[in-house]
């Protein structure tokens, strides 16, 4: 499970992990489903409280489809089985 890493320059590995995501962070993360099955996932960090993040992801709730959640950080914790938040740090053009 998971995803190419390698190094660039465009992205750095915030501190703290999603706790500490700031809004436009990327996460990739393995997610533990219901069922134990656990599944790769990405999602964009919209917003953060005290409680958990709001996030943007496709391809979550329905194949084709974008939308946005909210994962209080106790169901984070729950779920994820590893993970990386990125902020973006210069421009990918």
């Amino acid at each position: 499970l998971g995803w190419y890493f390698a190094d660039s320059p465009h992205f750095a590995t915030v501190a703290g992990g999603i706790r500490n995501a700031p809004m436009g962070a990327v996460v990739q993360v393995n997610w533990r489903l219901p069922s134990g099955t656990v599944t790769p996932h990405t999602m964009f960090v919209y917003s953060r409280t005290a409680s958990g993040v709001d996030v943007i992801e496709s391809n979550w709730a329905a194949s084709l489809s974008v939308r946005h959640r909210f994962i209080s950080f106790a169901d984070f914790d729950l779920r994820a089985v590893s993970y990386t938040v990125y902020k973006v740090i210069s421009n990918l053009a």
